[in-house]
């Protein structure tokens, strides 16, 4: 099967890269988070994520999230980029804080923190953004945790 030499020379003058992600994902490191990209050049980029949770009950009862808020910045490599998907590999440092509400006789209101170094993978089609990681840190939390993003993330992309 051949492509003709004007169909690839087409497919390459109409690729425009991806300068900056703009978007809303569930997940690591605050529960609703906004998220912001920006690439520098065709393989560089940092990306800031920060949100709430806000107070929570669970479906079985106590205890209760009470208020949770995090923070994460990464920096971004491109790892693969066409017209339609975006795959970059991340190393990323984070925050979260949140306390969780015990029933009386339980221990009360706990406070827990975790910050956090992370290395994640993340895969973008157009505006479906999912991120994956693994998360060593210090803090009332267990490590390694995992991370976890899903969201929309919107495209801007270079114009020529």
């Amino acid at each position: 099967c051949l492509v003709a030499p004007s169909a690839v020379a087409e497919k390459i003058k109409t690729y425009r890269p991806v300068t900056e992600q703009t978007g809303f994902v569930l997940g690591t490191p605050g529960g609703w988070n906004l998220s912001y990209s920006r690439y520098f050049n065709e393989y560089l980029g940092c990306r800031i994520t920060a949100g709430v949770l806000p107070g929570l009950t669970t479906i079985f009862g106590p205890p209760a999230l009470v208020f949770g808020v995090g923070a994460q910045g990464n920096v971004v490599i491109k790892l693969a980029e066409n017209n339609s998907s975006l795959t970059n590999f991340s190393i990323a440092a984070g925050i979260s804080r949140f306390k969780v509400n015990y029933p009386p006789g339980q221990g009360g209101t706990e406070s827990h923190r975790w910050d956090y170094l992370a290395v994640c993978l993340d895969q973008s089609w157009r505006k479906l953004f999912i991120e994956v990681g693994i998360s060593v840190g210090t803090g009332t939390v267990e490590s390694p945790q995992l991370l976890a993003q899903i969201g929309l993330m919107f495209w801007r992309e270079k114009i020529r």
